[in-house]
């Protein structure tokens, strides 16, 4: 009985082993095609990995195949590159550490490395730069905003006036405002009702 168990056991090993080389050969060919991230794992679901375990399976491929980093790895290359943690307050020493993680770990962009670096602030509890956002005004400019000026500087305005105003260029209503027309007309006569009384 112990001889069929290990024979079965046996039998059940070489069927994992066989698929887990089916699957690292489709990963390996789509990846050798260039084919995306997506494309990639639905490769290797077609040569049998399960939905639940395909990102695993290409996570652990691609550092295989050194295309990636693991966690581990990743993080003491970030360590390396940080050196005293209290210096990423300063926003050279910040920007310095960012283009060296984009220089030093595979597929990192700017963006990935400014999160990684705050991830690694976080875990050490250091504080980190952060840059200020500038407001750009650009909230301010849209068709919306530009009707409602000029609703400011002409109460009366026309219902003819305001159709003509969405439907000049200059004032950049988009398909969207001028689907709402109704919508900007009613905000119109609550202007005229206003300058009426």
């Amino acid at each position: 009985m112990t001889d069929m168990n290990d024979e079965v056991s046996q039998e059940m090993e070489e069927e994992v082993d066989a698929l887990e080389v089916a699957i690292n050969e489709a990963f390996e060919i789509a990846i050798q095609s260039g084919k995306s991230e997506d494309d990639v794992k639905l490769a290797m679901i077609g040569a049998g990995a399960t939905f639940k375990n395909v990102t695993r399976l290409y996570n652990s491929f691609m550092i295989d195949a050194g295309l990636a980093i693991s966690k581990a790895d990743r993080d003491l290359a970030i360590a390396g590159i940080v050196g005293d943690p209290a210096m990423l307050t300063e926003e050279d020493h910040f920007d310095y550490c960012v283009g060296a993680i984009v220089e030093q770990i595979k597929g990192a962009t700017e963006r990935a490395a400014g999160a990684m670096l705050r991830s690694y602030a976080k875990a050490n509890s250091v504080e980190c730069f952060k840059k200020t956002k500038e407001a750009s005004g650009s909230r301010q400019e849209g068709f919306r905003f530009k009707l409602y000026a000029a609703l400011r500087a002409n109460f009366a305005m026309t219902e003819k006036e305001c159709a003509d105003f969405m439907e000049d260029p200059a004032n950049s209503a988009s398909d969207n405002d001028k689907k709402a027309q109704s919508h900007f007309q009613a905000i119109r006569q609550l202007c005229n009702d206003a300058y009426a009384k």
